[in-house]
């Protein structure tokens, strides 16, 4: 989860059309990031 954050922040600050941060998210690792953030959260 922390890799995934951290590759979207360096995506986001490389790539202002954000084409990277969206091709991460469309990842298998990206599409469940949504559903398991919270799950992680809270469990920190």
């Amino acid at each position: 989860m922390r890799e995934l954050e951290h590759l979207l922040t360096q995506a986001g600050e490389a790539d202002p059309d954000e084409l990277l941060s969206e091709s991460l998210l469309m990842s298998d690792v990206g599409t469940a990031y949504p559903i398991l953030s919270p799950t992680v959260e809270r469990h920190r």
